[in-house]
């Protein structure tokens, strides 16, 4: 009884709160948020059968256990009804999950934003950046935007223009908003946030000139030779330079002459370009080379505002719809945080579904002096996390390792870069993925002789460090693999080999310095597309539905991975990408599919039926260890790249081996789209010694198995 009191109370004062505006207008609906027990959320309870249409909805979740409620006057009272007179079990139970109910506050949708900042950006030329509330049901959204339109009438501003951050996700920038009027926006019912546009920087603007680029030694395209594109939007490259521009396929340009600064924008092209040659052919860097489509977006200031890179990306994008690849080296200088995805990863991931194409990102740099030595101290906090874009779930975040060091270096060759930005992403999400050569420094930022080697933009070679410099080496590898597979390539594919690709050349993933390294630093383009004698890759591309699994049975396990007694001994490698449904509205939750894969052995058990046991175990297996076991289940279980690994010495028993995928989805999704996966698994002889390749194509000729090798179009292209 005394939480039914305890919840009438909360409800009550929700009511309060927002009765100026239901006295006004009550249809338009207002938001309060739902805060789960701490018992509730680490069993996933929720109280989805007492919030529902004929009381007070979930529309949405912001954090961990934080739920979002469309509340209208005639819909509190309705929940009041259920909380104080139900006695069924169901809702006893819902009851008991709530901590409490609140309404969603002007503090809550002012965030860490100061009024007297946003009055100062309302009144000039920036204008502040008001996001609405999305409910899920067309009539209260219509309601919403209408009482919009009603306010902005009253408080009378310049201009407004409504702006594209993709589809579940409503935003205006409000222009010249008189003192005094700015608040009534805040107070707005419809309103999620309000706040000013963040800015976006590439870090560096400014490399080291190394000497002069010879023309004779970066030759132009190879007559004949069919290289792909990358799309850069950057600072640009100097029109008419001898090295990149005959790699140039198309131009764009949004900076004026008089504010052009091409050093950052040079030095990304070089090492989309010529990064192997450029730096001693040093086999580490890719060898392989691409074209470019030069997005001359950032200033000599070195930044740009999100609504003019989100301009940018929607006029230039549908004007290549053969470029699949491209690369995004800037950043915010703010951490991402853990309640969910910044709007510019939401924009990015919807441009990524619209027009099927990649971005690949750089992670960011921390900047501050003493720069991170190796293996890290904790004395940073959050202040080193990864920053927007590189939250993207459909991108691919890069960050930086070294490639060399000197005795005055924070770190050694092969460690993560003193500046590289860490993970996880939001929710716990595995970010970076991928990581590859940014340089090196000193404890106070300095790199000379242990940087990396590409083009200013005055015609030198140049070294320079960063993140934004190990992101292009991922996206030319990103190109050419795409590039040689024969269409049509799913790019959920094309990600999940390269990815794979890391994981082949590395060692385990250790849960302490996955955040720095992701899975790796992927291989050159052989590796990622050929396999040795022995070892052999599997690749599945099944659609999965929900409430079936997809089996394989009989597992094609190579005769030399079996002992004399019958014991399977070797090294099981698996990749899984995934692109899942994503909501904007559900902030935490924004994954709204998770996917599982389990190899195992399959045999008879003492009742007589076949029972399923994993053996290859998710990597990292100790990430309870880093997160707490509710964190894991809700976050990072849903991240859309997996991976497993073992490698087995001695044996383990079992005739048959069965591939097993399930689907799940969150709670309040409900679809019967199928998802489509990209699923790589290679089984590798430690000893470098067995056919395994031979030996499983020809167990699954046996099983019956119907198999064809990967299509490519043309041969592996090396640099020229």
């Amino acid at each position: 009884m005394q939480t039914r009191v305890s919840l009438k109370k909360q409800l009550l004062k929700v009511q309060t709160y927002f009765s100026p505006a239901f006295d006004g207008a009550p249809d338009i609906p207002a938001v309060a948020r739902v805060i789960l027990k701490d018992d509730a959320l680490a069993k996933s309870h929720r109280p989805s059968a007492l919030l529902n249409e004929n009381t007070c909805p979930i529309m949405g979740v912001r954090n961990f256990g934080e739920l979002l409620i469309t509340v209208q006057p005639h819909r509190i009272r309705h929940l009041l009804d259920r909380i104080l007179e139900d006695d069924s079990k169901t809702t006893v139970a819902n009851l008991s999950t709530i901590e409490r109910i609140e309404p969603f506050t002007e503090a809550d949708v002012l965030g860490s934003s100061r009024l007297d900042e946003l009055r100062r950006a309302a009144q000039g030329d920036r204008g502040v950046k008001l996001k609405l509330f999305r409910h899920g049901r067309a009539a209260l959204n219509q309601a919403v935007d209408e009482a919009l339109a009603r306010l902005l009438e009253n408080v009378r501003p310049s201009r407004v223009d409504a702006l594209d951050y993709g589809r579940g996700v409503t935003v205006y920038r409000v222009k010249g908003i008189q003192s005094g009027k700015l608040e009534e926006l805040s107070r707005f019912v419809g309103a999620q946030s309000l706040s000013d546009f963040p800015t976006y920087r590439i870090v560096r603007t400014a490399s080291l000139p190394v000497r002069a680029a010879l023309g004779d030694e970066f030759p132009p395209p190879q007559a004949g030779v069919d290289y792909p594109t990358v799309g850069i939007v950057d600072s640009g490259i100097p029109p008419g330079d001898q090295a990149l521009a005959p790699w140039i396929v198309a131009k764009h340009v949004y900076v004026p002459p008089g504010d052009r600064d091409h050093d950052h924008g040079s030095f990304v092209g070089g090492l989309l370009v010529h990064a192997r040659r450029l730096n001693q052919d040093d086999p580490r860097f890719p060898g392989v080379s691409s074209k470019i489509v030069d997005v001359m977006a950032v200033p000599k200031s070195g930044k740009i505002s999100e609504d003019e890179l989100v301009a940018i990306l929607d006029e230039v994008l549908p004007k290549h719809p053969d470029v699949r690849i491209w690369n995004l080296s800037l950043a915010t200088t703010l951490p991402c945080t853990d309640i969910g995805f910044s709007d510019l990863a939401i924009k990015l991931d919807d441009l990524q579904d619209r027009y099927n194409v990649t971005f690949v990102l750089a992670a960011g740099n921390y900047v501050v002096p003493p720069f991170r030595g190796w293996p890290p101290g904790g004395t940073l906090g959050e202040a080193d996390r990864i920053c927007a874009p590189a939250d993207s779930v459909r991108g691919a975040t890069v960050a930086s390792t070294a490639h060399i060091h000197r005795p005055n270096s924070r770190v050694q060759n092969e460690q993560p870069s003193p500046f590289s930005r860490r993970g996880p992403g939001p929710v716990f999400i595995p970010k970076p993925e991928l990581s590859h050569y940014g340089g090196n420094c000193d404890h106070v930022g300095q790199y000379a002789q242990t940087g990396v080697l590409s083009f200013d933009g005055k015609g030198n070679v140049a070294e320079n460090i960063g993140t934004s410099f190990a992101s292009p080496l991922v996206a030319t590898l990103f190109a050419n693999v795409d590039g040689i597979l024969a269409p049509p390539v799913s790019r959920t594919l094309v990600k999940a080999l390269v990815v794979h690709s890391a994981m082949l050349g590395s060692q385990p993933v250790k849960v302490d310095e996955m955040r720095y390294r992701g899975f790796g630093i992927p291989g050159d383009i052989s590796r990622v597309l050929t396999c040795d004698p022995w070892s052999a890759t599997l690749v599945f591309e099944p659609e999965l539905i929900s409430g079936y699994e997809f089996e394989k049975r009989e597992f094609p396990i190579p005769a030399a991975f079996r002992t004399a007694n019958g014991e399977v001994r070797g090294e099981f490698i698996i990749t899984l990408v995934y692109d899942p449904p994503l909501d904007p509205s559900f902030g935490a939750e924004y994954c709204r599919t998770n996917v599982d894969v389990s190899l195992g052995t399959y045999d008879i058990g003492d009742d007589g039926k076949p029972h399923h046991h994993r053996q290859i175990p998710p990597e990292p297996r100790d990430v309870n260890l880093l997160y707490e076991k509710h964190l894991v289940e809700h976050g990072f279980k849903w991240s859309p790249v997996k991976v497993y690994r073992r490698r087995i010495p001695r044996g383990v028993s079992g005739s048959e081996w069965r591939l097993r995928v399930s689907i799940h989805h969150r709670a309040e999704f409900v679809t019967t789209a199928p998802q489509r996966i990209a699923l790589l698994i290679t089984l590798r002889d430690p000893e470098n010694q067995g056919p395994v390749y031979n030996e499983v194509v020809a167990a699954m000729i046996t099983a019956g198995w119907a198999s064809v090798d990967l299509p490519v179009r043309t041969q592996v292209r090396v640099g020229t």
